[in-house]
């Protein structure tokens, strides 16, 4: 299994950059992570989106899926085409007003609002999802390979909680978001920092990569930040082995 970096700013992208999006690779298929703002573009250049079996959706702030309205135009233009049929299920948040609103909106997607703790299967993996600290709701999601039983964290957007080490307990690599330096930190909002994410890093025995970079600092500035070995720094179109 591998996760690729499609898109790694936040809240919004850099010049000719973009935010949240991350495209993992078994050899059952490919299913996308969170769908921010100019990563639709950059799927085609890896696979054809249409063949994506899962996308999961973190939370519905739009630097983690704006783009997922492109992506519905898209799969509308294939179907009028007869080149598409049917709904690539899409794993979201379980607020049940947003999941019938999102129905409506994108009908190419078939929208799951996620249980805590419930298990889904596709593309080869097994999905767990956790609810994290952010001001919305935001789900993590443990992605394990039933073919070799390795792990995949991927945070979204979240502080410290007790429910982000109970993911991070089972993990070979955790891709999160933690776009603060320094002071920036006050342990209040729904943000890690740099150093914060170290710390787990340590604490849990892992290997990392931040992600969520905030375009007002440098990579110099986040790798500065962090215990180079253990932590790297998310780079768009780089592919991470789990």
């Amino acid at each position: 299994m591998e996760v690729i970096v499609l898109g790694c700013n936040g809240p919004y992208p850099a010049s000719y950059g973009a935010t949240a999006g991350y495209l993992v690779r078994t050899g059952e298929g490919f299913v996308m992570m969170d769908m921010g703002s100019g990563v639709f573009a950059r799927i085609g250049k890896l696979c054809k989106p249409e063949n994506i079996a899962a996308v999961t959706i973190s939370h519905l702030h739009f630097d983690h899926f704006s783009d997922m309205g492109v992506f519905n135009y898209y799969l509308e233009s294939l179907a009028k085409a007869g080149k598409f049929q049917g709904r690539i299920p899409c794993y979201v948040p379980p607020v049940a007003e947003d999941v019938a609103q999102l129905e409506r909106m994108y009908p190419y997607f078939r929208f799951v609002g996620v249980k805590e703790g419930g298990m889904y299967e596709f593309a080869g993996l097994q999905a767990e999802f956790s609810r994290l600290n952010h001001g919305v709701p935001n789900y993590g999601v443990r992605l394990t390979e039933k073919s070799s039983g390795r792990r995949l964290v991927y945070s979204g957007d979240t502080n410290e909680c007790p429910a982000l080490g109970r993911l991070l307990r089972e993990c070979d690599l955790w891709l999160g978001g933690a776009p603060l330096i320094g002071k920036e930190y006050t342990g209040a909002g729904g943000h890690l920092s740099a150093e914060k994410m170290k710390d787990l890093v340590i604490k849990y025995d892992l290997k990392a990569v931040l992600t969520h970079l905030w375009p007002v600092h440098t990579e110099r500035e986040y790798e500065d930040a962090v215990f180079a070995d253990r932590v790297q720094i998310a780079k768009a179109f780089k592919s991470y082995q789990v």
